[in-house]
């Protein structure tokens, strides 16, 4: 059962960051260079692309998150984990996992926070008549879905210690 969600979760992560990147890139890299073009040749800048670009950076940091420690490319302590055993390779996993998710649960209760209030406000975007909702909602999800990440990958790591069995670590 643990290991059919842990799948299920790794696959909307994977789908779900890069569906999000193959829009967002694009659209923020060709956002920036018009407004380069507007700005030097016509010296006529366009009216809310930064802020919206500035937005957009939300959809590609927390679309990416989850995928980048599930699929291993997260920074960790490699020096020191190479001379360890199974069980306390492991249980520094357990333990990354860990402070990761008490760093991201905050993070998340604030998005959304940050959702609701932008709901009831009716927040929008300055320059667009765009709704900033939209924005928090993906902030929220992607902390969110890092959050599950993280407390599958602590239960998996801590399962294999306390197993003895093979190591969950990333490389």
């Amino acid at each position: 059962m643990f290991a059919k969600i842990d799948s299920f979760v790794q696959l909307v992560c994977k789908y779900t960051s890069i569906s999000l990147l193959v829009l967002a890139l694009p659209t923020m890299i060709i956002m920036v260079t018009l407004n380069v073009i507007g700005r030097y040749v016509f010296n006529a800048p366009i009216q809310g692309f930064d802020g919206m670009v500035a937005h957009l950076l939300a959809f590609v940091l927390y679309s990416s998150f989850a995928y980048c420690w599930i699929i291993g490319s997260h920074m960790k302590v490699e020096i020191l984990q190479e001379h360890f055993g199974k069980k306390l390779k492991n249980l520094t996993e357990t333990l990354a996992a860990f402070v990761g998710l008490v760093f991201f649960l905050p993070i998340t209760i604030q998005n959304y926070r940050d959702l609701i209030y932008s709901v009831q406000r009716m927040e929008m975007l300055l320059d667009l008549n765009m709704p900033q909702w939209p924005f928090r909602l993906v902030a929220f999800a992607g902390a969110s879905l890092m959050c599950l990440v993280l407390f599958l990958s602590m239960i998996k790591s801590f399962m294999a210690m306390t197993k003895g069995s093979e190591d969950t670590s990333k490389t």
